[in-house]
């Protein structure tokens, strides 16, 4: 056998080309100017969890999102939600005379041949249109005053939010030509399983939002890759407080909104990310609330029938949780998700300043004048065009979204990033020491404290 000296078995490095040789220098210009836009376009990108218990709104959110930012929905997506706008009418009509044995409630005598109809339809309904017999069945049980003594006793069983909508809809539903309206979409119920991504651009940045199933069988897909997300958006339905799980109908859904709240919040993932608070489905709540006493589910309350009271209370449920109170942000809004424009109005990607006669870190600052400066059409509301300052960006902090909002207005140093403030004709200056903390409520426009908490929180 042939052997050779460890020194004939060297490669002679020497002579082997140098590296930069195999690259062209235009190459690494190329490759260099790539890698500052990738890294330009991942410091512009926000990516942001869109949690909460099942039918707390997440999916309406994102179907607004499609509204504002994507130019709504075309004719072919709109006839696309014919079948679910249909399945969810069905489904709620069911759902009612399936519950009215346990309510101790009778249908009038002549509605029991609509009942057969009802009850003789498939679950999931694949019609492009609703057939005659079935519209008048609905609309004839619609009018039995014991089938609406049901709807207002709801909370004793799952119905649909929707159900009243579409109940008075079902003229318009049914006739030639419908297509589903934005309502009608935003309206409409699918129950949301696995995570689905959804993209939209305001100016140059890039948001995504990540929603995930509600209910308890999807939470286990939420934690394991979303620990680095920028935000988490999380929904709470206070229309809910007096109504059970429908995994579990022996566990209340608010307590339930509670709990996943306060495991989320104070997650080992999520230790340094800030939230967004969603407190959400107001108008179903304030209706509500005279007839079905908030302190029949929660005994510590005392504020009776009183909206203000009842939305605090709630509130300080939820941000009582925070353990790391220090350290973690939580913004607070309150909302209605299927109102285009208060989402629009919340959605304002930032609020920034204009030209004040104020140091940027003083207390007082000269307001803009008002103009008509974008399309805001809210009730209450004006818009205000503020002139770009390179240096100086002020800030929302918003009361309640309830129907006249106030907000305080702070200057601080960010950069600038271009865009329209719309707020209500309600506003005072945030008083404040230097070094202090802020005394005002941490309730901003929601896509404005994804700005905040990416600069690392309000800065005050």
């Amino acid at each position: 056998m042939l052997s050779a000296s460890p020194s004939s078995m060297l490669v002679p490095i020497a002579f082997l080309p140098a590296a930069s040789s195999f690259t062209h220098p235009a190459g690494n210009d190329q490759i260099d100017s790539q890698l500052k836009k990738d890294r330009i376009l991942a410091k512009n990108e926000i990516k942001m969890l869109l949690l909460g218990a099942g039918e707390s709104g997440k999916s309406t959110v994102l179907k607004q999102m499609k509204l504002i930012h994507h130019g709504g929905y075309n004719d072919s997506e709109r006839d696309s939600y014919k079948e679910i706008i249909f399945s969810n009418t069905i489904q709620s009509m069911r759902a009612i005379l399936d519950a009215l044995p346990q309510l101790g409630v009778a249908l009038r005598p002549e509605n029991d041949a609509r009942r057969d109809v009802v009850l003789a339809l498939p679950a999931q309904i694949e019609a492009d249109v609703l057939p005659r017999d079935v519209v008048d069945a609905v609309r004839g049980l619609w009018r039995d005053p014991n089938v609406k003594d049901a709807v207002r006793r709801a909370r004793e069983f799952q119905l649909n939010d929707s159900a009243v909508y579409y109940f008075n809809a079902i003229e318009r539903m049914a006739a030639p030509g419908y297509l589903p309206t934005d309502q009608d979409i935003l309206r409409s119920r699918v129950k949301t399983t696995g995570i689905t991504e959804t993209t939209f651009q305001v100016g140059e940045l890039t948001y995504k939002l990540f929603d995930v199933g509600g209910q308890r069988s999807e939470r286990k897909k939420w934690i394991h890759c979303f620990e680095n997300v920028t935000a988490l958006v999380f929904l709470v339905s206070l229309s809910e407080y007096d109504q059970m799980l429908y995994e579990d109908e022996s566990v209340n859904r608010m307590q339930e909104a509670l709990t996943l709240f306060d495991s989320i919040c104070n997650s080992r993932w999520f230790v340094k990310t800030s939230i967004i608070l969603f407190l959400n489905k107001i108008d179903l709540f304030a209706e509500k609330l005279p007839r079905s006493p908030l302190g029949d589910y929660f005994p510590d309350y005392q504020g009776g029938d009183n909206y203000d009271a009842a939305c605090d209370y709630l509130l300080h449920r939820f941000v009582s949780l925070n353990q790391s109170a220090a350290t973690k942000q939580i913004y607070a809004h309150y909302t209605c998700a299927t109102d285009t424009q208060q989402i629009k109005c919340e959605c304002q990607p930032l609020c920034v300043a204009g030209h004040t006669d104020a140091d940027p870190l003083s207390q007082s600052f000269s307001l803009p004048s008002k103009t008509s400066c974008c399309s805001c059409t809210c009730a209450s509301a004006g818009c205000y065009r503020l002139d770009p300052m390179p240096t100086t960006v002020m800030y929302i902090r918003r009361t309640h979204a309830r129907p006249f909002p106030a907000y305080f207005i702070s200057p601080i140093y960010v950069p600038y990033i271009p865009s329209y403030l719309c707020f209500s004709a309600h506003i005072c200056a945030c008083a404040r020491t230097a070094h202090a903390p802020c005394p005002c409520s941490r309730r901003f426009g929601w896509i404005v404290s994804l700005f905040l908490i990416t600069l690392g929180g309000c800065g005050m």
